[in-house]
């Protein structure tokens, strides 16, 4: 392909730099991705731990900045762990996040899950390191 200085080297020359602009515009956009689905909230609910069969409530302050959430999970007696976390949210709600037990047992519990589409309801699985699991299911708190 040798035309230099004629009508189709201008046009493969803005042919290429059209794509090249293109393929940097997707790049950034994928870059500092962030989620679809905003958690940055109050929610509380319930957990039941399956090995033991017991149940609580569970409540959650979530911060999200942009895929990166942390926060402070409680629970109620008779469960144990609550604590600050870290995690993710991908694009399609599903999150992840680790909870580090402030009550000096030094367990750490490890939570999955799926947020809805508007993030009004998040529920999933966890599991603790000592080998206990179970579910979890909470709703915004909307408060008056």
């Amino acid at each position: 392909m040798h035309f230099r200085n004629s009508y189709k080297h201008k046009i493969w020359q803005k042919f290429w730099w059209c794509s090249l602009v293109l393929v940097l515009l997707g790049s950034c956009a994928t870059a500092g991705s962030t989620a679809n689905v905003q958690i940055s909230s109050a929610y509380i609910g319930t957990v039941r731990n399956t090995t033991n069969g017991i149940q609580a409530t569970i409540s959650l302050s979530i911060i999200q900045q942009g895929t990166q959430i942390s926060g402070e999970i409680l629970f109620s007696y008779p469960f144990d762990g609550s604590g600050p976390f870290q995690g993710t949210i991908m694009p399609d709600g599903h999150i992840t996040f680790v909870v580090s037990s402030d009550d000096g047992l030094g367990v750490k519990l490890y939570f999955t899950g799926d947020a809805g589409a508007n993030g009004a309801h998040i529920s999933g699985t966890y599991v603790i390191d000592n080998g206990q699991a179970g579910r979890w299911d909470v709703s915004r708190n909307e408060m008056p």
